[in-house]
This record gives structure tokens, C-alpha cells and sequence, in this order.
């Protein structure tokens, strides 16, 4: 495809470590308290927040 003026070349998405469905640490700020929890990726914030306030 030509050049064409204006338009600039696609970069590269940096490489990144895959992770796997297991459970990552993740740490998080909740009303200004942290706490470190093991979610799967496929966990949402919101499940998250679920999942933290019922222990």
C-alpha cells in the first residue's frame, strides 16, 4: 500500500508476560486500605469487591 501523507506507521504493542487462567496476586486500594488478593484474570472489579466484603 502507498504512503499516504498524514498517516503514520502502526507501532508495536510491547511484549508482555502471559499469564494463564490460574490466580494472580493482585493488590488492591479500597477506601484507602490495602489488601492483596489471588484473582483470576477473568475476574471482574466488581466481583471482586463482592468476593473481599463477604469475609
Amino acid at each position: 500500500m502507498p504512503d499516504r501523507p498524514g498517516l503514520s506507521s502502526v507501532a508495536e504493542a510491547p511484549t508482555v508476560g502471559t499469564r494463564g487462567p490460574d490466580a494472580v496476586r493482585v493488590n488492591l486500594s479500597v477506601n484507602g486500605k490495602g489488601h492483596v488478593v489471588a484473582l483470576e484474570p477473568r475476574v471482574s472489579l466488581l466481583d471482586a469487591l463482592r468476593e473481599r466484603g463477604r469475609h
